[in-house]
């Protein structure tokens, strides 16, 4: 947060004032030691409450949009509070000027399009009891806890029904928003203006101004069969009913979320796997929670609580608001009277009277090894709570199925269809803020291990953190990935030039002048410097730019961990090469310039350093295999169909695993397959800046790049304006996809045309390079 002179403060307290007082009750200024105040800058720990300068409740988008006209000429910080369910001071907190969404508390279902618009100051639980009476529920978040409608969907929304419907903003049709400038406008999913808009905010948090409505869709709903357990003993038979639930559990409709909780309790430690199960649906034969019947018959003191108040499960009309928090409901009530220790002069502006985080780190899957390090690191914290003022070691298990992104719909936070992962979320409360950094190393130290463990099981790879539960200190490109940091970033200085909600609280996405150093189409190592409580895990790999749905790097970006079976590396899954050897050209013959011109008229992203080129090589294809491939080609362009043009000149960049441009000869690779917005195919540009991006030494041995000037048999094109990652050959009655840019309405950001056989292209200059 930027330090402002009080005065600066005290002018912009004075226009709110004017601006509430001409609105005739509609909007409230609240000043300190007011009730209002109170509930204005109240968060649900200590640790996530800050005492405001001033606060203030607008009332319409008329008043909003005076107020932040007046906060982006005073260029004052302040926070935009919806629930305040955060546990990170400054994510929705602020010592400047406070705005609380409350009154815009509008729930209104449409039963034409079976949607459902939300003011940004609604709670989910109020909105799953205004849906109740039309049997309809919404993709959301938890009740119990008072979490808010806007942070929840700006942050991405992971819910128990995901593996049904995708994430919240999966589910997203519309906003309205007051734009920094004071304008306020609706975007509405398929329209084209605002379309760039309209995906960033979907993920995006409060970058790109203030959203005070959202449109849903909306699900219907009936029965839902519901249970939870409290197990204190046989833990290792939990443990494996979570484990069995995880694998072989494939019902969209199941969910189960467990908590291996830890609480201090007048100096005794009480342990407990606390486990919630629910059945989106009647209960169903088999039970997917059969798993843990025989175990809490088993356990004569098992707190056993069935929402029906019986030995047995049984289905029944279970509303979405009467389900317990996933979460929440698993952690202590919280607490609207105690007392704040870290605000003295203003008393009870913590929910719960104790300091405390979430944290997270990614896993696609959780396996027995994986849940038996959870547990063992839930329990090695427990134990330093009585000499540290811990009151919560809490780490949860919410395991998910492979096909929750199979709904992923272009947004901010990168979640492409075909990959599945999810946060394993740590929770921690603690008494005394001095009490912060000890804690914090612990949840730090508890998540390395988890990842380690995670890395060794083939749980996770590089994948985005997630917004809603990472700690304060994670840096953006860990949430967004550098490519897609690089085009949100544009989109800021598109809608916010003067960079008003750069003074807002929350995660920053910086405009494109504040970060000259980081080139967004290529990749980093995660510097020495950079915190150490990012996700908990300093060997964690470095977030690469994979998939990001709103960047050119499509999902036919090579991923280079080890057990990645697109890889091209030489590996036995690679296509064989056609032996073919290179042959340097000099400067003055035709071919080189005639590539050299090319590769440079075609680097087109005047944000990313200029290439200088070392060498250019043809591809001469001397053996009889070489031989038979340029057959092959040439047969296979001549069955196409009788359009013009059938072949193009276009670049394709892969890893390499040789010598090529430190030698004077070498060996060609083959051309590999990708998996990628149009399904597994051979992925090509006409811009070497893109194909630039797609290169990676494999053994890290040469300074130098390469690409691919090839020969591609397009023939009849689709020109396609969304994915489809199911395709394994062109569309019936075409030969290639070629794909729509985003300023042309299409995914992805510069040119890109598939094709599918691997007779359909055939490589024929290399071209090695510096940046």
């Amino acid at each position: 947060m930027r330090d402002r002179s009080n005065t600066d403060i005290a002018k912009a307290k004075q226009e709110i004032e004017k601006i509430c007082k001409a609105s005739q009750g509609r909007s409230v200024i609240c000043l300190f030691g007011s009730s209002s105040y109170k509930d204005s800058v109240r968060h649900w720990l200590v640790s996530s409450s800050e005492n405001a300068y001033v606060a203030v409740q607008p009332g319409s988008v008329d008043d909003l949009s005076a107020i932040i006209k007046v906060l982006a000429r005073r260029k004052v910080p302040f926070g935009i509070k919806g629930g305040g369910h955060a546990t990170s001071p400054r994510l929705s907190s602020t010592s400047g000027i406070q705005i609380y969404m409350a009154r815009f508390d509008l729930i209104q279902y449409n039963s034409a399009t079976d949607t459902v618009d939300i003011g940004a100051g609604c709670l989910w639980d109020q909105v799953y009891k205004e849906l109740l009476p039309y049997k309809r529920s919404v993709v959301g978040g938890s009740t119990s806890e008072g979490v808010g409608v806007a942070g929840w969907l700006l942050g991405g929304g992971y819910s128990l029904k995901t593996n049904q419907y995708g994430l919240g903003i999966d589910n997203i049709v519309g906003f309205e928003i007051v734009m920094p400038s004071g304008n306020v406008i609706n975007v509405r999913q398929g329209e084209i203006k605002h379309k760039d808009l309209f995906e960033a905010l979907k993920g995006g948090g409060n970058n790109f101004g203030i959203v005070t409505k959202f449109i849903i869709n909306t699900f219907y709903e009936d029965k839902t069969y519901t249970f939870r357990y409290t197990f204190s003993s046989y833990f290792p038979e939990v443990k494996a009913a979570i484990a069995d639930f995880a694998k072989y559990e494939i019902r969209k409709k199941a969910a189960l979320v467990s908590a291996f909780m830890h609480e201090l309790e007048q100096g005794s430690i009480k342990s407990t796997i606390m486990v919630l199960g629910v059945y989106d649906g009647p209960k169903p034969n088999p039970d997917p929670f059969r798993r843990f019947d025989p175990i809490a018959k088993l356990e004569e003191a098992a707190q056993t609580r069935l929402f029906q108040g019986s030995t047995t499960n049984n289905a029944r009309d279970m509303p979405q608001y009467q389900l317990d928090n996933p979460l929440g409901h698993f952690h202590p009530p919280r607490n609207q009277n105690g007392t704040n220790s870290q605000n003295p002069g203003m008393s009870g502006v913590g929910e719960i009277t104790s300091c405390g985080r979430f944290a997270c780190t990614m896993v696609s899957h959780y396996t027995t090894k994986l849940i038996e390090t959870i547990a063992e690191q839930a329990q090695k914290k427990a134990a330093k709570m009585k000499r540290h003022r811990g009151k919560l070691v809490c780490i949860d298990v919410w395991p998910f199925l492979p096909s929750i992104f199979e709904k992923s719909t272009p947004s901010a936070w990168p979640h492409p269809i075909g990959k599945s992962y999810s946060p394993c979320i740590v929770y921690f409360l603690w008494d005394k803020p001095e009490d912060d950094q000890y804690w914090l190393k612990q949840m730090n130290s508890a998540l390395k291990a988890i990842h380690k463990v995670a890395i060794k099981e083939k749980c996770t790879k590089n994948y985005p953190m997630y917004l809603n539960t990472s700690l304060d200190t994670t840096p953006v490109e860990r949430i967004y990935g550098r490519m897609n940091l690089g085009l949100l970033s544009k989109i800021r200085k598109t809608y916010d030039p003067d960079d008003v909600m750069g003074h807002a609280s929350g995660f920053k996405i910086p405009l494109p002048d504040k970060i000259p150093d980081i080139d967004f189409q290529s990749d980093h190592e995660v510097s020495d410097d950079e915190p150490d409580l990012s996700d908990g895990s300093e060997d964690e790999p470095d977030l690469s730019d994979d998939d990001p749905n709103l960047s050119d790097g499509s999902e036919d970006e090579p991923d280079l961990s080890d057990d990645d079976p697109n890889l091209s590396d030489g590996s036995e899954d690679e296509p064989e090469s056609p032996n073919s050897v290179l042959k340097k050209l000099k400067s003055n013959q035709p071919l080189y310039q005639e590539a050299e011109q090319y590769f440079k008229e075609r680097w087109v992203n005047p944000d990313k350093r200029s290439p200088s080129i070392r060498s250019i090589y043809e591809v001469v294809y001397r053996s009889d295999r070489a031989q038979y491939h340029v057959s092959r080609y040439s047969d296979y362009l001549k069955s196409l169909r009788n359009n013009s043009p059938v072949e193009q000149k276009l670049f394709h960049g892969q890893a390499r695993a040789c010598t090529i441009g430190d030698d004077t000869n070498g060996r060609a690779h083959g051309t590999a397959k990708k998996n990628g917005y149009w399904g597994w195919g051979i992925y090509t540009t006409s811009a070497s800046n893109k194909a630039d991006h797609f290169f990676r030494d494999v053994n890290n041995t040469s300074p130098y790049r390469l690409v691919f000037l090839s020969k591609v048999a397009v023939g009849l094109s689709m020109r396609a304006d969304r994915r489809n990652e199911n395709l394994k050959r062109a569309p019936p009655g075409y030969d290639s996809i070629d794909a729509l840019t985003m300023e042309q309405g299409g995914v992805v950001k510069y040119s890109e045309v598939v094709v599918y056989p691997d007779e359909a292209m055939c490589p024929y200059v290399v071209i090695v390079y510096s940046l």
